[in-house]
């Protein structure tokens, strides 16, 4: 009689070290990112940097529907700011500049 050896590989092994690491680095990146916060503050109060609102305008934004469910006066009141092409509302209808943080 002969003996056969069977294995299966699921690759759970392989998932779980792959989610494992994934959680690894996503901690180590919040952690970086905390880092950067006290430092970048610690730039702004000593004066080696600064924050202003230069950043780039995105049109990106949530769908009309949204807006007019959650948002509609506001809805309103931009759609009427944004027709005149001096009013600041006009390009940047849906999302205002980003802070940028600038060294002096």
């Amino acid at each position: 009689m002969t003996t056969l050896d069977i294995t299966i590989d699921t690759g759970l092994d392989q998932k779980v070290d792959t989610l494992g690491r994934i959680a690894a680095v996503e901690v180590r990146i919040k952690d970086l990112q905390k880092q950067r916060d006290a430092l970048r503050t610690q730039a702004v109060t000593e004066g080696h940097a600064t924050w202003n609102n230069d950043g780039p305008l995105s049109n990106k934004a949530p769908s009309m529907e949204w807006w007019k469910e959650h948002r509609a006066k506001s809805f309103d009141r931009l759609c009427w700011a944004s027709q005149n092409n001096d009013h600041p509302d006009h390009k940047a209808f849906w999302k205002k500049p980003q802070k940028l943080f600038k060294p002096v």
